[in-house]
């Protein structure tokens, strides 16, 4: 998917972490060839809600083994995931072995394209001994704000999907 300056983010009811990320990972055994059925998530850690257009942020996304098995993978953030945002900089992370129960944290940049609500997602924690996939769900939405030209560096302006009263 190319993104262009005039596409306008996918609308969303609010700015939300999105929590609960647990993976059925049986239906992954047959499909994506793990040898056993490691259960691993993902999730952003205190997320942005708010980036400024053409700036970068730092994510940390906490990777946990929810299995009783070692999994060796690696977590991939794929662009065709994302909507108004892409990761700047290396896309892949080692998560070296998952211990059964262990936890680690990695850490991507995301830079924001458009203004508007955006999506970061795209998420892949990838087996490296079979190469098996476990895709995760979006990961967060956070707004990509424009500076106002008027005002300068210090005033912001967030695209009319906020201020259309996107409320609960």
């Amino acid at each position: 998917m190319h993104v262009h300056a005039s596409h306008i983010c996918t609308p969303q009811s609010s700015v939300s972490h999105r929590t609960g990320l647990t993976i059925n990972a049986s239906a992954d055994v047959v499909k994506n060839g793990f040898t056993t059925a490691p259960k691993v998530t993902v999730e952003a850690i205190d997320p942005p809600s708010r980036i400024i257009i053409n700036h970068t942020v730092q994510i940390n996304l906490l990777v946990k083994n929810h299995s009783s098995v070692d999994v060796n993978a690696i977590v991939e953030l794929r662009r065709r995931g994302m909507q108004g945002v892409v990761v700047s900089g290396q896309s892949v992370q080692p998560t070296q072995v998952l211990k059964p129960g262990g936890v680690v944290i990695v850490t991507f940049n995301v830079l924001g394209l458009v203004a508007g609500l955006c999506v970061v997602g795209g998420c892949v924690v990838v087996d490296t001994v079979t190469g098996g996939e476990l895709v995760q769900p979006p990961l967060f939405s956070m707004f990509v704000e424009r500076k106002d030209e008027e005002g300068g560096d210090e005033v912001l302006v967030t695209e009319r999907l906020e201020t259309a009263n996107i409320n609960e």
